[in-house]
């Protein structure tokens, strides 16, 4: 198996295109982690959903996907690849933004009667 891994690794060396697709499923592999680990805080914590929105707001993003790998073939089909490619990451990109910039989920507002952390009042 080491001989394996040590083919592959040369291939990866001598392959500038391999070397660039590595790097981008490096890339968005972090991005889907922070994804994934995000919407824990900001929907149990900053949206005070609870375990039940935590579930729904995952099922969601589960059905979000399947329905995004069922169409992006037909877009690849319509745009070509490389625009289809460029397209999602694009979208992606500003959907971790929009998530980021979204507020402080690590701090924050509580409304219920129990918190001792109330916003002030206006």
């Amino acid at each position: 198996m080491r001989s394996e891994v040590g083919a592959g690794l040369r291939a990866l060396g001598q392959d500038r295109v391999l070397r660039a697709v590595c790097l981008a499923t490096l890339l968005c592999d972090i991005g889907m982690g922070a994804l994934i680990a995000t919407p824990a805080l900001h929907v149990t914590r900053w949206l005070e959903a609870g375990d039940t929105g935590y579930v729904a707001a995952m099922t969601a993003y589960s059905a979000g996907s399947l329905a995004g790998g069922f169409v992006a073939q037909r877009i690849a089909r319509r745009t070509g690849r490389v625009r289809a490619l460029l397209s999602g990451c694009a979208i992606q990109t500003g959907s971790l933004l929009l998530i980021g910039s979204s507020g402080d989920s690590t701090d924050p507002p509580c409304s219920r009667p129990s918190c001792s952390r109330r916003p002030p009042p206006r």
